[in-house]
C-alpha cells in the first residue's frame, strides 16, 4: 500500500453553514446562495436583481392577500427574523412581521421557524418591489449594528385576479379559481404548494428509471424532499447513467494511496492514467452525507467573482471594498475602519439592471434529461418575465442540501475560520484576510470553503446518490449543474452498512468548467465533512438549545451544517508525494516529494541512553517545527520550534494549548546540537529524552504518536514570538511508534572526533539543498 501526502492544515473551526438562509417562496433571486450577509455582501440583498443576465423573474402577489413565506435554513442561530417589502431602490415600504424598537426581530425565542404567513398591506401596489427576509444571528454584532443574513425575491404586487397568477413547474391556474384562496393545479404528483412551487425528484421508483429507490428526506423546505438513491451500476440524476463501478469497497486496495482523515473518516485514492481520472473511496462512520473538496493552493480570491453577474453583490466585487479586520470585526482590512455594507433597514439601492424581458432565472431542461439543480423543470422552455409560469423552483431537483465545509473534527486554527455557533461572542469572526470580506479580490483565498470543487454523496443500504458540487463561498455548495456547468463524475457506487457510509467515485482530472479544478501532481487544499445528528455538535450554544427541534433538526442525509466535530481541512497530493519509513528505533519522513527528492525531511534515531535524536530540514528561511500529537490536531500538541538567524540556530520547547501560537515551556527539555541555513534550506539537529520531568507540557515519546511538520511564518529572534505557519502543516498518515527498550545502539558523539550522525546529516542535507534549489 502506498503512503500518501497529507498536510494537516491548522484545522479550522470552519463556518461552513452558519445560519444559512434562502427563500423558498416567493422564489429567491438567482443565484440563491444562502450565506449572503451584511458583512460580506451589499445591501439590500447581497445578490443583484439580474445576476443571470437573463432577465428578472417577479412573483405575482395579490394586494392584501396572505402569503405563506417559506425558507430553508441550514443552521439555526439564536435570534429572530424580519420580512419586509422594499421599494426597488432598497428603501423599506412595509414591515410584514411585528416589530418595535424594543423587539426588532420576530420569533427570537423560536429559532427553528422556517415559514411565516405574511399579510400584504391593502391598497399597496408595485410593478417591481422586493420581498426581503433577514435573519439575525444574535451571537454576533457588527460595528454598525446586528449581524444578519438576507435573501430577496423580486415581486409584483397588484390587484390581480387569481387567473393572472403564475404557477410553477408546469402547473396551471383553474379558470374557476377563488380570489380569496387561489390554488394552482399541478401537472404531476411531484409538485405541491398553492403555486406548485415545491417539487420532488421522484414519487415512485419508476421516477428513478427503476434503477434505484425513491427515498424521503426530511429537509424542511429544501426540496426535493424525495430523492433517487441508485442501485449499484447506476448513478447520476434519476439514476440515468451507467457506472462501471459496482462495488463500494474493493477487496484489494494495494494500488491505492491511503489517508486517515480523522477517527471517523478515511480515504483511498489513485490516479488512473489510461483514462485520465482520479478514483476515490471515501469511508465514513455516518448515516448521513459525506463530502470531499479540493482546490489549488495559492488560489486568488478573485475566483469568487464567479458567477460574473453575482459578483456585484460581493464587497470585493466590482466597485466593492473589503470589510472589517483580523481582530474579530467583520472580516476585511487591517484597519477595520469600514462598516458593514447595509443593515437590517437596507437603505441603499439594489444593484442590477432594469427588468429584463428574458426568461425567469434558471434554464429550462428538456424532458427526460438530467434537470440542472435550480433550473427550470422539464416541461419546455423559459418564458418572458410576467407571462407563463416559471419552469422550476429555486431549490432545484437534484442536489442534497447542505454545506461542504469539510468533514472532520474541529480542525481550527488561530484565525478561527468558522463562526462559533452560539452565544458569548460579540463580533462576527474575522479571519484576517478572508477571501470574501477580508481582502481585495487579488489577494489569496483563505476560507476553506471558498472556490472548492467538491463531491458530495450519501447512501441508504446498497443504494446511494452522489454528485459533482461547487462551493463558491460559505454558502451551501450547489451542484455544478446549478451554475450551468457539467457534472464530471464518470462512475460511482456507494453503500451504508451498520452506520458506515462508503462512497466510491471517479472523476476527470481535467476541469470541465469554472466549477471544476484540474487535479495535478501537486499538493492541493482539501476539505471534508459529514452530516451530524442529535446530539448535535455546535461549538457554542445555538438556537437548538432547549428547542423542540433539538432531536430532529438534523436528519439522515440532510445536507445541513455538519457540526463542529465532523469536518476538517488537509492538504493532499492525489498523485502521492510523501515518504514515511518507521521502526521502533529509527525512522524518516519526507514531504513535498517529487522526482525522487523531498523538500522537507525529518529523521530520527533512538539510542540506548533513552534519548531520541532528530534532524529536521525544510526549504525555507522561516521557522520550522516538529509537533507530537495524540490525534493530529493542534490543541494539546508538544512542539519544538526553531530557526537560523544570521548563522545562529535557535530552538525552543513549546506546547500548543489551542489554535494559537505555541507558548515557550517554562522548562526546556530540548537540546540543540547545531543548525544551518544553506542554499535556502534550514537544518536543525537536536535531541530530547523519551521521558522528561515536564509531564504537563512534554509528551512521552514512548508509544505511538502522530508527527506534525510545520513551516513558518516569521519569528522574532529576541522575544521568540512566531507568526502563523505560512502553509498547511504536514501530518504523518499513521502514528509513529517508538520503543526505547528495543533500541541498543549507542549514542553517537555530538562534538569532535569522527563525523556524527548530525554532522553527516548536516552535510548530506546541505548537498541536497543544492539539488533542491535547482529542482524548484
Amino acid at each position: 500500500m502506498k503512503t500518501l501526502s497529507l498536510i494537516l492544515l491548522g484545522l479550522v473551526a470552519l463556518t461552513a453553514v452558519d445560519a444559512h438562509i434562502r427563500l423558498s417562496f416567493p422564489k429567491a433571486r438567482m443565484f440563491d446562495l444562502d450565506f449572503l450577509d451584511n458583512v460580506r455582501t451589499r445591501s439590500p440583498c447581497g445578490m443583484p436583481e439580474n445576476a443571470t443576465g437573463k432577465g428578472v423573474y417577479k412573483t405575482k402577489l395579490m394586494t392584501g392577500s396572505a402569503v405563506d413565506v417559506t425558507w430553508h435554513m441550514a443552521f439555526p442561530h439564536g435570534g429572530g427574523f424580519r420580512i419586509q417589502i422594499l421599494h426597488r431602490n432598497g428603501t423599506i415600504a412595509h414591515e410584514l412581521t411585528p416589530t418595535s424598537s424594543g423587539t426588532p426581530w420576530f420569533s427570537a425565542n423560536n429559532n427553528t421557524v422556517q415559514n411565516y404567513l405574511a399579510m400584504l398591506p391593502s391598497g399597496f401596489t408595485c410593478d417591481h418591489c422586493i420581498l426581503r427576509l433577514t435573519r439575525n444571528a444574535r451571537e454576533w454584532v457588527t460595528t454598525s449594528g446586528p449581524y444578519i443574513f438576507w435573501s430577496c425575491a423580486d415581486v409584483e404586487i397588484k390587484n390581480f385576479q387569481c387567473t393572472q397568477l403564475d404557477c410553477y413547474n408546469g402547473g396551471s391556474m383553474p379558470s374557476n379559481c377563488n380570489n380569496a384562496s387561489p390554488s394552482c393545479t399541478c401537472s404531476n404528483s411531484m409538485s405541491s404548494g398553492d403555486r406548485c412551487q415545491y417539487t420532488n425528484e421522484c414519487e415512485t421508483n419508476a421516477d428513478c428509471n427503476n434503477k434505484g429507490q425513491c427515498i424521503a428526506i426530511n429537509q424542511d423546505y429544501y426540496y426535493p424532499l424525495k430523492q433517487c438513491f441508485c442501485n449499484a451500476g447506476a448513478y447520476g440524476y434519476k439514476c440515468a447513467k451507467t457506472s462501471s463501478l459496482t462495488t463500494a469497497m474493493p477487496s484489494d486496495t494495494s494500488s491505492y494511496t491511503y489517508s486517515k482523515l480523522d477517527t471517523n473518516s478515511e480515504i483511498w485514492y489513485k490516479i488512473i492514467s489510461a483514462s485520465s481520472e482520479v478514483e476515490v473511496i471515501h469511508k465514513t462512520t455516518t448515516k448521513s452525507w459525506a463530502a470531499l473538496g479540493w482546490r489549488p493552493q495559492g488560489l486568488r480570491a478573485s475566483c469568487q467573482l464567479f458567477p460574473a453577474g453575482a459578483a456585484a453583490g460581493l464587497l470585493i466585487g466590482p466597485g466593492g471594498r473589503p470589510e472589517g479586520n483580523a481582530e474579530g470585526n467583520p472580516e476585511g482590512n487591517a484597519e477595520g475602519t469600514t462598516k458593514p455594507e447595509g443593515n437590517a433597514e437596507g437603505t441603499t439601492k439594489p444593484e442590477g439592471n432594469a427588468e429584463g424581458t428574458a426568461a425567469a432565472e434558471g434554464t429550462a431542461a428538456a424532458e427526460g434529461t438530467a434537470a440542472a439543480e435550480g433550473t427550470a423543470a422539464a416541461e419546455g422552455t423559459s418564458k418572458p418575465e410576467g407571462t407563463a409560469a416559471p419552469e422550476g423552483n429555486a431549490e432545484g431537483t437534484t442536489k442534497p442540501e447542505g454545506n461542504a465545509e469539510g468533514t472532520t473534527k474541529p480542525e481550527g486554527n488561530a484565525e478561527g475560520t468558522t463562526k462559533p455557533e452560539g452565544e458569548g461572542t460579540t463580533k462576527p469572526e474575522g479571519e484576517g484576510g478572508n477571501s470574501e470580506g477580508g481582502g481585495a479580490a487579488g489577494g489569496p483565498v483563505s476560507h476553506p470553503m471558498d472556490c472548492m470543487d467538491m463531491v458530495i454523496g450519501s447512501a441508504r443500504g446498497n443504494t446511494f446518490r452522489l454528485f459533482d458540487y461547487y462551493s463558491r463561498d460559505r454558502s451551501t455548495p450547489r451542484m455544478d449543474a446549478y451554475y450551468g456547468e457539467t457534472d464530471s463524475i464518470t462512475a460511482a457506487v456507494g453503500s451504508e452498512v451498520n452506520g458506515i457510509t462508503t462512497l466510491r467515485w471517479r472523476k476527470k482530472l481535467t476541469a470541465d468548467g469554472q466549477t471544476d479544478h484540474e487535479i495535478k501532481d501537486t499538493i492541493m487544499d482539501v476539505i471534508y465533512a459529514y452530516g451530524q445528528k442529535s446530539p448535535f455538535s455546535h461549538q457554542f450554544p445555538s438556537g437548538l438549545v432547549n428547542s423542540h427541534r433539538a432531536n430532529d433538526y438534523y436528519g439522515d442525509d440532510e445536507l445541513k451544517y455538519h457540526g463542529y466535530q465532523n469536518r476538517g481541512r488537509q492538504s493532499l497530493n492525489f498523485y502521492g508525494g510523501t515518504k514515511l519509513t518507521t521502526g521502533n528505533c529509527a525512522g524518516s519522513w519526507g514531504t513535498g516529494c517529487a522526482a525522487g527528492a523531498c523538500v522537507n525531511n525529518l529523521n530520527w534515531n533512538v539510542y540506548n541512553d533513552g534519548t531520541v535524536h532528530f534532524s529536521m530540514s525544510a526549504k525555507t528561511d522561516k521557522w520550522i517545527a516538529l509537533g507530537i500529537s495524540d490525534d493530529t490536531k493542534m490543541p494539546n500538541t508538544d512542539a519544538i520550534v526553531g530557526w537560523v538567524s544570521s548563522g545562529i540556530p535557535s530552538l525552543k520547547d513549546r506546547f500548543v494549548n489551542g489554535y494559537a501560537p505555541p507558548a515557550v515551556d517554562a522548562i526546556g527539555n530540548v537540546n540543540l546540537v547545531n543548525g544551518s541555513l544553506v542554499n535556502g534550506v534550514t537544518l536543525l539537529n537536536f535531541y530530547r529524552k523519551i521521558n522528561t520531568t515536564d509531564t504537563q507540557n512534554d509528551k512521552t515519546l514512548h508509544g505511538c504518536h502522530y508527527f506534525i511538520f510545520a513551516i513558518g511564518g516569521n519569528y522574532n529572534k529576541n522575544s521568540y514570538a512566531i507568526s502563523k505557519h505560512a502553509s498547511t502543516p504536514f501530518v504523518t498518515i499513521r502514528r509513529v511508534c517508538i520503543d526505547g527498550s528495543k533500541c541498543s545502539q549507542n549514542k553517537p558523539p555530538l562534538t569532535g572526533g569522527a563525523l556524527s550522525i548530525f554532522t553527516m546529516t548536516h552535510l548530506l542535507i546541505t548537498i541536497f539543498g543544492l539539488v533542491v534549489a535547482k529542482l524548484f
